[in-house]
């Protein structure tokens, strides 16, 4: 299970790739980078997938469905436990 669900968010990714040549009104990127208080991992990633949750109800309710969108959230650590930078 954990490589076809690697391969899927692979396959995901390189899409995004593809979508940066798409027209602006036709996709929404976006990157922040915050540092965080590790502690409160659990908290926020439950709240990303609150949010997660709370658009697709909304995105699938109502009207005639046209067009099938993409939504991906990556939230990963860029430093390395000893606060360097990680390379990937």
């Amino acid at each position: 299970p954990y490589s076809a669900v690697k391969m899927n968010h692979t396959q995901v990714l390189t899409k995004a790739i593809s979508a940066l040549d798409d027209e602006p009104g036709e996709r929404d990127f976006a990157s922040m980078y915050v540092a965080i208080d590790t502690s409160r991992l659990p908290e926020l990633k439950a709240w990303i997938k609150e949010f997660r949750d709370k658009f697709c109800l909304r995105a699938g309710t109502g009207g005639d469905k046209d067009a099938v969108y993409c939504l991906a959230t990556q939230f990963f650590q860029l430093t390395s436990p000893d606060g360097a930078r990680r390379s990937r």
